[in-house]
């Protein structure tokens, strides 16, 4: 079974495109919700858990902004 969810959060206004790694999530289409709001569905791999992703913001030349511009969540799934 694939666990779905959606990783919102803010980021600078100098962000123009937000990118994701690490292994056994698949990233959706990014969703811009307000000025400096997004919202990043996942879909998870399934049996993997705990899941680290990283996001990534990059400025609108493609280039990483640091270091406030990153942010590592890991994601522990339990099943029933």
């Amino acid at each position: 079974m694939q666990t779905q969810l959606t990783l919102t959060g803010t980021a600078p206004v100098e962000v123009a495109t937000i990118g994701k790694s690490g292994a056994n999530a698949t990233a959706g289409t990014l969703v811009w919700s307000t000025t400096t709001g997004w919202n990043l569905p996942l879909t998870l791999a399934p049996a993997v858990s705990p899941i680290t992703v990283t996001v990534q913001g990059y400025d609108r030349f493609g280039q990483p902004l640091q270091p406030a511009a990153a942010y590592t969540k890991t994601i522990t799934i339990t099943r029933q």
